[in-house]
């Protein structure tokens, strides 16, 4: 699970810096049509095999929390957002 992990957010990283504060950073219908997501994909997921799902409890900020049911989940994206930090 964590070798997926590191890829997924090492491949999505990109996408979110280019994003990140900009209007579309917040909308739930933009990231569905970038990402290729429907309402149901971690049903569907499930449904497929994939074992390891994450869900987004906060995936738009002009509407509250979605249900997430059963799955785990992260507050929103920026969970899932590499900050590069440098230490003094």
């Amino acid at each position: 699970m964590l070798n997926s992990y590191v890829r997924a957010k090492a491949t999505l990283h990109p996408r979110f810096a280019q994003t990140y504060g900009k209007l579309q950073w917040y909308c739930l219908d933009f990231w569905a049509r970038e990402l290729g997501l429907d309402t149901g994909i971690l049903d569907s997921a499930k449904t497929y095999g994939i074992a390891e799902l994450l869900a987004i409890r906060h995936p738009d900020s002009q509407k509250g929390p979605w249900d997430t049911g059963l799955y785990n989940a992260v507050e929103d994206f920026r969970e899932l957002y590499i900050h590069d930090r440098v230490t003094k």
